[in-house]
């Protein structure tokens, strides 16, 4: 087995960007707003009660006081 360089070469003489739909552009655009907004997904009601456990976070002396 052997390693070598990566030798990273152009295709022509010009770069040609690849082009995007923009119904995709701005569908993903959508989606971000979405989850970063105010309205994201952690705002949907949740029907399944869920608990969270935080191990190792505080000492019993400093639940104490």
């Amino acid at each position: 087995m052997s390693v070598s360089k990566a030798k990273f070469e152009q295709k022509g003489d010009t770069f040609i960007k690849k082009q995007q739909n923009n119904q995709k552009k701005k569908k993903i655009k959508r989606v971000e707003e979405k989850a970063l907004g105010w309205g994201g997904f952690d705002d949907a009601k949740r029907i399944v009660p869920t608990s969270v456990l935080l191990k190792n976070m505080f000492r019993p002396a400093e639940l104490r006081t």
